[in-house]
């Protein structure tokens, strides 16, 4: 069985972190290991409502080069 800790690093490995980051009035998700802007975004916003965890709602232009839907 494997240890909590296994599990952890098995994550922290296969996942892919991610960063928001401001430049003037625009928003960019970007890779936080390597600080390059993931392609193909046309929108970000950040949405804060009281009470609640922020959300941040990403959308992509699927074109084929930098985003693909999967088995297409």
């Amino acid at each position: 069985m494997k240890s909590a800790a296994q599990s952890k690093l098995k994550y922290l490995l296969s996942s892919r972190p991610l960063i928001v980051k401001r430049d003037g009035p625009y928003l960019c998700l970007h890779d936080a290991f390597s600080g390059e802007v993931l392609a193909g975004q046309s929108k970000v916003q950040i949405i804060q409502e009281a009470g609640e965890i922020i959300r941040i709602l990403v959308e992509f232009n699927c074109d084929g080069s930098y985003v693909r839907l999967a088995d297409e």
